[in-house]
């Protein structure tokens, strides 16, 4: 909640408990990575990288459920991403 009520800043930096950073995350990765084209649109240019956090933990156990809910996370993130450059391309 606190992550989307933020508007018209020029940083953000977000500060979350690293046992919430799982593909069961609140803010979801998707929601942070919105949150953050937001306050970097309009720049002239911009770095973004994006991880999914446990997947490398998930791997190493070798808990293919975990490594499986981290990576549709991620590929949840990327679609929203790719949709919004080529929303942006067209304008």
């Amino acid at each position: 909640e606190e992550l989307q009520a933020v508007s018209g800043c020029e940083k953000l930096m977000g500060a979350f408990s690293y046992a919430d950073m799982n593909a069961d995350r609140n803010p979801s990765l998707t929601t942070m990575t919105s949150k953050a084209l937001e306050v970097l649109e309009g720049d002239d240019g911009f770095f973004l990288m994006v991880e999914a956090s446990h997947v490398d933990i998930y791997e190493a156990k070798m808990d293919m459920n975990g490594t499986l809910n981290e990576m549709q996370a991620f590929d949840k993130c990327i679609d929203y991403v790719l949709t919004s450059a080529l929303s942006c391309c067209k304008s």
